[in-house]
């Protein structure tokens, strides 16, 4: 182990930066405290306050700030990150160079795959339909006839009584155990995993056709089980989808010579993705109509970005032009009985129901009963576009965003990508993302709005050299340049 010092690195779950800086000081085979900022602003307000910038990684020799994976990198290309690690210092106590320990910080622990209770009905018996629907060992499901009339993805009664009764190893006599199964069964009927493929009947040992719910033909992504209880608060909901999907990138992630890929392969087969696809079940069943506007924000934006996420392993990430078209329209959630697409979730609700780009109509026409969900008018915040990842690595990060704290959380956000604003005083240029570009209207009617916009955003440095050649160019406004958007993803689905 070199030194003995203090290494804090900030970082949040499935950060790619924060990966290939984590592997770089396990191959130093040096030590490093981890503080993960994923589900607690306040950690993040911190590492702000320590480090002036508000992007992860952040790392930190002793009291040294040495910045993020890039400049990490940097120091090992230039040959002096050996000499900084050996000259740590060799202090006994250790606290005294934690940058972190002076603030008193208390570390969030490490995420972890959150198991649904024992005794929940809707949940405890994943492990057993996830058995009963592999290709190789689990029921005959396929095509069936039936006065002449054919049903596809079935699976029959008696037999599904059949196959349990030898994987369960049930005992008794055969009245018993066959009637132990129908309960089962009935009992998945009733959680919402299977119904009879016409809805006429409960479970029944006989000759009766059935289908998981997960194999109906439904336009939406959160379609495994019917949800029949009401739901919790939707941001608890949306909270737990999200630390879910973060431990299963994190878990299928791949570093191979600094770069990251996520399989998505693995990450589909993984059993805890079916436990995240049931958990986004209860979506199904959440009251949204009644959310004030900070709740609808929080909310929705967490949505977006975990419904990405959840579209890139089931379809995989769109590679051109028509595919994220595709991608972005037909990419679904059944949220309290509306069907919204990622279109639908931006234009029609986050930007109160305005045009997308180079499109003639608005999302929701007139009548439509989800028009309702739209932000007002004149509570549309153009924030919103830094908050929201389509999945390309141009994109903003993903946070966590929460109805008490949306305010904050999003300034941080916005300060966050307007770091990588850059302003040209010789050429009197601003460099931007495209998304200035295609949402200019949000921020303002004119470029000097739009400049205007970010300089009472940015963080101070920017703001500072923005001012200056916004004063130095004025009447004339400076020339705006675009930056070009990165559309490729880490995920990988093959």
């Amino acid at each position: 182990i070199v030194g003995m010092g203090v290494i804090t690195l900030y970082s949040t779950t499935g950060c790619p930066h924060c990966r290939r800086a984590k592997d770089l000081l396990n191959k130093k085979n040096a030590k490093f405290t981890e503080i993960n900022l994923s589900y607690n602003e306040q950690l993040r307000s911190q590492m702000v306050q320590l480090s002036g910038r508000t992007s992860v990684p952040q790392i930190f020799f002793n009291l040294d700030h040495i910045g993020g994976a890039d400049e990490l990198f940097q120091l090992e290309k230039d040959g002096l990150l050996d000499r900084l690690l050996r000259t740590l210092s060799e202090a006994s106590d250790l606290d005294e160079y934690s940058p972190w320990a002076k603030l008193k910080i208390i570390a969030a622990p490490d995420d972890v795959v959150m198991s649904a209770p024992e005794d929940s009905a809707d949940r405890k018996y994943s492990d057993l339909v996830h058995a009963m629907r592999n290709s190789e060992t689990g029921l005959s499901i396929g095509v069936r006839k039936y006065h002449l009339r054919t049903y596809s993805r079935v699976f029959v009664g008696k037999e599904a009584v059949d196959w349990l009764i030898r994987q369960q190893k049930l005992t008794g006599g055969p009245a018993t155990t066959r009637q132990a199964a129908v309960d089962i069964f009935n009992e998945l009927l009733l959680a919402g995993f299977i119904h009879h493929c016409v809805h006429d009947h409960p479970f029944k040992d006989e000759e009766l056709f059935y289908r998981f719910q997960a194999d109906e033909d439904v336009p939406f992504l959160n379609g495994r089980k019917k949800w029949n209880d009401p739901a919790r608060d939707p941001l608890a909901i949306t909270k737990e989808m999200r630390k879910r999907l973060d431990v299963l990138y994190a878990r299928h992630t791949i570093l191979e010579d600094g770069n990251v890929t996520v399989n998505l392969n693995t990450l589909q087969e993984d059993m805890e993705f079916e436990n995240f696809e049931i958990c986004a079940c209860e979506l199904q069943t959440v009251e949204v109509e009644a959310m004030n506007t900070p709740s609808k924000l929080a909310f929705f934006i967490n949505i977006y970005n975990v419904l990405t996420l959840h579209g890139h392993v089931v379809h995989g990430p769109p590679s051109s032009s028509y595919k994220r078209s595709w991608f972005f329209s037909n990419t679904c959630y059944n949220i309290g009985g509306h069907v919204l697409s990622l279109e639908d979730v931006e234009h029609g609700v986050l930007r109160g129901n305005r045009k997308s780009p180079g499109a003639i109509f608005r999302r929701f026409s007139s009548g439509d009963e989800r028009t309702a969900l739209s932000i007002p008018s004149d509570e549309i915040d153009p924030r919103i576009h830094l908050a929201l990842n389509c999945g390309a690595k141009s994109c903003p990060p993903i946070r966590a965003y929460s109805t008490a704290n949306i305010d904050a959380e999003l300034n941080l956000a916005t300060q966050a990508f307007l770091e990588g604003v850059e302003v040209d005083s010789t050429a009197q240029s601003v460099t931007l993302s495209k998304i200035f570009s295609w949402y200019k209207s949000d921020f303002g009617s004119t470029d000097l709005e739009l400049l205007q916009w970010i300089q009472k955003h940015a963080p101070t440095k920017v703001a500072e050299q923005l001012g200056a050649l916004l004063s130095t160019c004025s009447p004339k406004t400076p020339k705006l340049k675009w930056a070009l958007y990165d559309w490729t993803s880490a995920g990988v689905k093959k």
